[in-house]
């Protein structure tokens, strides 16, 4: 079955709370598996890819929220292994 934009969109403000909330709890000290992250990230952007040009366009706005998050992301778990490596 291929995702629909509607579908896509869903999952990737689904991903876009987890990110920010996976930060939140990083930047607090908790150690979270983020590894099903990944695999959905993969599947979106498959998914966006497969879409018509003109549906897939409209996703750029929310893969430039996805880019932000995930750099976020980065440097807070940059930031906790520092702080850790440092105790």
């Amino acid at each position: 079955m291929t995702d629909t934009l509607e579908s896509l969109t869903e999952r990737l403000d689904g991903v876009l709370t987890y990110i920010r909330d996976a930060d939140a709890r990083i930047s607090q000290g908790e150690a979270l598996e983020l590894t099903s992250l990944d695999d959905n990230v993969s599947e979106i952007c498959e998914g966006i890819a497969a879409l018509e040009a003109e549906d897939a366009k409209e996703m750029e706005p929310l893969m430039a929220q996805l880019i932000d998050g995930l750099d976020k992301l980065t440097v807070t778990i940059k930031e906790q292994q520092d702080s850790m490596d440092a105790s």
